[in-house]
């Protein structure tokens, strides 16, 4: 049941998820979450261009809703959280590879137990 939209600026096409808006009158209030470079069409002696990646809501108050439940997600995080208590580390080597410490071990070892 997911919409495509399809815009069309200049010679750019562009597929995005959801239903568009209307014009850009109807945002109140956006954030920036990201940005990145790339080369244009993948050739690294072609120019760079910067990709930036935001979020926008009809009211401010919705962006502040929404930047509250990112800080409170950030805090949960099981990455960040491991790290801090020191359960598991991440090898430059292997860098998708979780490597256990004695405690994180444990953990993992009595969620083993308790799944079988």
């Amino acid at each position: 049941n997911a919409h495509v939209s399809i815009f069309r600026c200049g010679p750019l096409i562009d597929l995005c998820r959801g239903p568009p808006i209307r014009h850009t009158g109807k945002v109140k209030a956006f954030a920036i979450t990201k940005n990145s470079s790339t080369y244009w069409e993948g050739d690294q002696t072609r120019e760079t261009l910067q990709r930036i990646y935001g979020i926008s809501f009809p009211e401010a108050k919705q962006l502040k809703e929404w930047k509250h439940l990112q800080e409170e997600a950030a805090k949960r995080n099981h990455r960040k959280i491991g790290l801090e208590q020191d359960l598991f580390f991440f090898h430059e080597l292997s860098p998708g590879s979780c490597f256990f410490h004695p405690k994180g071990a444990h953990i993992y070892n009595k969620l083993i137990e308790f799944i079988r």
